[in-house]
């Protein structure tokens, strides 16, 4: 009964969608865990987790469910960047040649419950006071993107594709963990890089909040992508550091000499209006505006986002 179900889901309309698209990246035992899992997602209902799936498509009955979580952890994990690779070139394929592909970037905590969960410690919960919620979540800390790609049959509204997602580990659990520390700067940034390795010829711009004005994220930023955050009214804009010249002295130089004020280029680009005593009517002269980050890689000046 359960093959029967699994074969109505493969021969459906979005089931051939998804078969299609991520065909050839597993191998056949692989695969045929990949299709049972598929096939729970898509009829569940209520709560989304694995064990859902399992039951819901019948997989416990096929073999343990010991095997799939083996599977999510093993082969599913060491491909999933070429599953990503193929969401990015199929959501890129829908966006309109010419026009510009909209990533929103950014983190979110996801409450656990348990002590034996791999990856899960605490985390501040950004809403929490506005919301008279735990200010602190035990849970997962994931790095996701998504791709917003306009309808063309509802103009104005836009469908959000995910194309990236990282688990985010603090340094002391990564080394108990034995795996390499890396922020969520720069586990962002390797979603970026993927997305810009994936689409070359298209112009791609990545909307962030202030979290992600570090240099690990905007240094050296591929030459198609445009990245749109929040930065301090004080903030300062540098040159690069120089390159060393053999047999000179002293420790390396982190930075060269200042090129930009980000209040002074505030004021030129989008001055305040007449009456507002200085102060920017969009976020209250305390941070700058929404600026284009492009001077980050010295290849130009601030401008306003759109």
């Amino acid at each position: 009964m359960e093959d029967t179900a699994v074969d109505a889901f493969v021969t459906s309309s979005f089931g051939t969608f998804v078969m299609t698209l991520w065909h050839g990246v597993l191998r056949a035992p692989s695969w045929q865990n990949f299709t049972y899992l598929a096939y729970g997602w898509a009829i569940a209902a209520g709560r989304q987790t694995i064990t859902t799936y399992l039951w819901g498509s019948g997989a416990a009955q096929v073999k343990h469910f010991s095997r799939y979580y083996a599977f999510l952890g093993g082969a599913l994990y060491q491909r999933r960047y070429a599953l990503w690779a193929r969401v990015i070139r199929c959501g890129a394929a829908l966006v309109p040649a010419k026009a510009i592909i909209e990533v929103r970037l950014d983190d979110a905590t996801m409450k656990k419950t348990g002590r034996h969960i791999q990856g899960a410690a605490h985390y501040r919960n950004g809403a929490g006071t506005a919301r008279q919620e735990y200010r602190t979540l035990w849970g997962i800390n994931l790095v996701w993107a998504i791709m917003r790609i306009p309808l063309q049959c509802w103009p104005g509204h836009h469908l959000s594709l995910p194309i990236g997602l990282e688990l985010y580990l603090k340094a002391t659990l990564a080394n108990k963990l034995k795996v390499p520390y890396r922020s969520r700067s720069a586990l962002a940034r390797r979603i970026v890089d993927q997305v810009a390795a994936e689409l070359p010829t298209r112009a791609i711009r990545v909307a962030t909040d202030g979290g992600y004005a570090t240099q690990a994220f905007l240094r050296d930023l591929p030459p198609n992508v445009e990245v749109v955050g929040r930065f301090l009214l004080t903030g300062k804009l540098s040159q690069p550091p120089p390159p060393r010249v053999k047999g000179q002295r002293g420790a390396p130089r982190r930075r060269d000499r200042l090129t930009q004020d980000l209040g002074d280029a505030l004021a030129r680009v989008a001055p305040a209006p007449a009456g507002s005593g200085g102060r920017h009517p969009i976020l209250g002269g305390d941070m700058a505006q929404r600026l284009t980050r492009t001077a980050a890689t010295g290849r130009g000046g601030l401008a306003t986002a759109p």
